[in-house]
């Protein structure tokens, strides 16, 4: 006898950043014999191209105006609860705290079974979402995206420590995703830049949790003058850290190519992929990115992207520019044969700790009750 499909809700406040690849990352580790997915974006219009990134699942957008999810959200609650009614939804997935507050509010009165996904550390810090958490809604479980979020919000919420209620549950990058990648020459090409020069490249937004500054200040004490330093993104920071490159006198050697869709396929293109994230770095997806594409990797020590990268790169202390410029000379001057090496051993971490395989074992033992295991 077959048993009967369980119906999941996946819901995220909207597709801005990686937002639309995990949740087609969560949709793909649900076996589709066993469950039926759906996921909904609150504040988004239809848009076709998430459709179809994510096959497999319903997709929703409720294109809910932005005051309607904010203060008490009951509009977008009582959506949410309608929505979960017509759909028999047995399991929901929130993904950052509007939705989990939202799926909290909708949930409160049902045996829908709530996971919360936070994405960055102190989520819980306010007092009014700690009490939410501890006093509301003590039927959610929460999923850090790293050991250090997931400690975090054990920090935040310390009534929760014997209580079974927060686990870890790491990002992956899906091994299809491998195929995406431009090859060396394809990538310098679509970048227009030598392909003989040593570049050194990072990709994330313009925005204080990158320390874009600090990989500036860096790579001119560095004096590289044969290389050239990329910096795939686009965001508020743009013309503070263009005039940092200029007072630097280094403009001409740093490339910014404002906001790139699908930037990972262009990873090749570096020689060194350098992060220079802050500890507001929850986990550092284009670190994973980097280790997909056996590119070797200069790292700030930042919780999040050091427990990804292990010990497969070159580590330096967060915002010490002083210590990345050392780190930077030291990988330029190694072999080829060492950065190959260095490359390797970083992918080999990725395929073994975060790939989708690895995902779908994790997620599988948090979500599938016992009788779908």
């Amino acid at each position: 006898m077959s048993l009967k499909k369980l119906n999941v809700l996946q819901l995220c406040h909207d597709s801005k950043g990686p937002f639309v690849p995990i949740c087609a990352m969560y949709q793909k580790s649900f076996d589709p014999e066993k469950y039926e997915v759906h996921t909904v974006f609150l504040h988004d219009p239809y848009c076709e191209q998430h459709v179809n990134s994510l096959q497999g699942s319903e997709v929703h957008f409720l294109d809910l105006k932005a005051k309607s999810i904010r203060g008490r959200k009951l509009l977008a609650a009582l959506k949410i609860a309608a929505f979960c009614r017509r759909n028999n939804i047995d399991l929901i997935i929130a993904h950052r705290y509007k939705a989990i507050y939202i799926a909290g509010i909708a949930s409160l009165f049902t045996s829908i079974k709530v996971w919360g996904v936070a994405h960055t550390p102190n989520v819980f810090a306010k007092p009014n979402r700690k009490f939410f958490l501890q006093h509301i809604c003590k039927h959610i479980n929460i999923i850090g995206v790293s050991n250090s979020v997931t400690n975090n919000v054990l920090s935040t919420c310390p009534t929760l420590q014997d209580k079974n209620r927060v686990f870890s549950l790491p990002n992956c990058l899906d091994e299809s995703r491998e195929g995406e990648l431009l090859s060396r020459s394809e990538a310098r090409k679509a970048l227009n830049i030598n392909s003989d020069d040593y570049i050194f490249g990072t990709i994330g937004r313009l925005v204080d949790v990158k320390a874009h500054d600090v990989l500036l200040k860096a790579y001119a004490r560095a004096k590289l003058n044969d290389s050239k330093l990329v910096i795939i993104g686009g965001g508020r920071l743009r013309t503070e850290l263009l005039q940092l490159a200029t007072s630097l006198h280094i403009k001409e050697q740093v490339l910014f190519t404002g906001h790139v869709p699908q930037a990972a396929r262009l990873l090749k293109a570096f020689d060194t992929f350098v992060f220079s994230s802050t500890d507001d770095e929850a986990f550092g997806l284009a670190v994973l990115e980097a280790m997909m594409a056996k590119v070797p990797i200069v790292c700030s020590n930042a919780k999040g992207p050091t427990e990804v990268i292990g010990n497969t790169g070159i580590s330096f202390r967060q915002g010490n520019d002083a210590e990345l410029a050392i780190k930077l000379l030291e990988v330029y001057q190694l072999t080829p044969t060492d950065l190959q090496a260095l490359a390797e051993k970083a992918y080999s971490r990725w395929h073994t700790h975060y790939s989708s395989k690895a995902f779908t074992k994790r997620s599988l033992a948090l979500f599938a009750p016992s009788e779908h295991r």
